[in-house]
């Protein structure tokens, strides 16, 4: 079983402000270790590099986009940060259900990668430390913003509404916190915290030139979150993820596009047993 007593102290320790409320998060991780076989990993491991594969197949990418909002054809430059898919495991081997481009829990289960050892089974001779999981999980968000603003992040703003009263607030500690380590200034805020202005996009204290995006609002169409939306659209802030990735990768209806096959020399939709997308 998960030392769940040494997990606790590992996320208490993470916080700064934030009490954990027993009866609020006593369910933030399992108390049971469930570990996956190699060959499942790895055939884990070619869908992922299968989806990236196609998602950058400009066919793939004109066919998906046809319904998706406007703001998802404006392109920032970036992938989109960090991509979560999910499987379930079946006797047939592991079956992709989902893709998410802002995956909650990163860093929360990278803490579990130090408490399982207890229990890993003792053939295993490598292992990822929870140090080395969470710094590969920032350093993907920072270099995703960079690559979108050319430039270092200075000051960024972990976005979500009403974060305190999220579920999964604590990890939003943890990643104020590994951004801070990275030599980022963090701060934890709602949209409506933010304001578009002469200086660019900017909370009560100053400017903000990157957000690693919470929000579920993929589009960016509630009214509250407009300057963010503006900022984003104008080049002012690095939003990541971004409208764009969530359009190319975690849209729902993506999914019965990657499992068709793009359309041979000459065919359509019409010559093949399935929709097809152009190559």
């Amino acid at each position: 079983m998960v030392d769940v007593l040494r997990l606790s102290e590992a996320i208490q320790g993470g916080f700064l402000e934030f009490a954990i409320d027993p009866a609020v998060h006593a369910h933030l991780s399992s108390p049971y270790a469930l570990f996956v076989d190699r060959p499942a990993l790895e055939a884990m491991g070619r869908v992922a590099a299968a989806v990236f594969e196609v998602a950058g197949n400009s066919g793939y990418s004109q066919w998906v986009l046809q319904w998706t909002p406007d703001i998802a054809t404006h392109d920032p430059g970036s992938v989109g940060g960090v991509l979560g898919l999910d499987f379930h495991l079946t006797v047939d081997g592991p079956r992709l259900i989902e893709i998410n481009t802002n995956p909650g829990g990163l860093l929360l289960n990278a803490l579990l990668l130090d408490v399982v050892r207890s229990c890993a089974p003792a053939t295993w001779v490598t292992w990822t430390t929870a140090a080395q999981a969470r710094d590969a999980a920032v350093s993907a968000w920072l270099e995703d913003a960079r690559q979108q603003s050319g430039r270092k992040s200075s000051r960024l703003a972990i976005v979500d509404s009403a974060p305190r009263e999220q579920f999964l607030y604590p990890e939003f500690e943890l990643y104020a916190n590994a951004f801070r380590d990275h030599g980022v200034d963090s701060v934890i805020r709602a949209p409506e915290d933010l304001s578009l202005g002469q200086n660019g996009l900017e909370d009560a204290h100053a400017r903000i030139d990157a957000v690693y995006n919470r929000l579920t609002d993929f589009a960016l169409e509630d009214a509250s979150h407009t300057d963010l939306r503006q900022a984003y659209l104008a080049g002012e802030v690095a939003l990541t993820p971004h409208p764009r990735a969530h359009a190319l990768f975690a849209d729902k209806r993506n999914l019965a596009v990657l499992g068709t096959r793009p359309c041979s020399a000459g065919s359509g939709s019409t010559r093949v047993r399935r929709p097809c997308w152009p190559r």
